[in-house]
């Protein structure tokens, strides 16, 4: 009868911690939950921002934004890489919120830190070369004075454009995720890419601009040296 009793004892206690360590677990990926969608919030309000910078040419702004935005979406996919989520990844309907998550994050990840950021590198640099002014647009003055070779800058851009497409064909084969916030995030992001991939259309255009002049310029110098 004790051994029965303290058979009882030892399986009650284990249901206890099992069923503590849920608890526990459920209230960490809870917190975890609030802290990530607290960042994803500020991350979009940082893309809305950047996208805004780099339409206007604001260079030194988008730099700024950029880094900032970069710290905000690593947050995200280091809180979605711990054990726990790792083994909320595991369990049924749940793990495939927490895969729409973790795409999202990655995705993102991927988007400013390969696409965005050397490509606002590239503007910077072109500013301080002169061949774009202030506003983001074409310098002819600048480009008169110190004709630049744009040629990494639109390789920059061609592989950016690379890298949106293939974000775009990641995200649209995301399913619809039954959490309002994330589902919020899943459109938001393909909204976000699809005005990235104007955007860098555009500046793409203005490139070409700019590596047509300088090629006129250096034809013309080289007519007018007899080179």
């Amino acid at each position: 009868a004790r051994m029965a009793r303290r058979r009882h004892h030892i399986v009650r206690n284990v249901i206890l911690i099992i069923v503590l360590a849920v608890v526990v677990c459920a209230a960490v990926l809870g917190v975890g939950a609030a802290h990530v969608y607290t960042q994803s919030l500020e991350a979009r309000t940082q893309y809305v921002t950047l996208s805004q910078e780099i339409s206007s040419g604001d260079v030194d702004g988008a730099k700024t934004t950029t880094s900032e935005l970069k710290a905000s979406i690593g947050e995200i996919v280091s809180e979605l890489d711990s054990p726990l989520w790792t083994i909320a990844g595991k369990l049924p309907v749940l793990g495939t919120e927490v895969s729409t998550a973790r795409t999202l994050a990655s995705t993102a990840s991927t988007l400013v830190n390969d696409a965005i950021s050397p490509v606002v590198e590239g503007m910077s640099t072109l500013q301080d070369d002169g061949a774009i002014d202030s506003d983001g647009a074409v310098s002819v003055s600048g480009l008169l004075s110190n004709p630049v070779d744009t040629t990494s800058m639109l390789s920059s851009v061609s592989s950016a454009e690379s890298i949106v497409s293939a974000c775009q064909e990641t995200v649209s084969a995301l399913p619809a995720s039954q959490i309002p916030q994330l589902e919020s995030a899943r459109e938001e992001m393909t909204s976000g890419l699809t005005s990235t991939d104007t955007t860098l259309g555009e500046y793409s255009s203005q490139l070409e601009a700019v590596s047509q002049a300088t090629s006129s310029l250096s034809s013309l110098v080289s007519s007018a040296t007899g080179a």
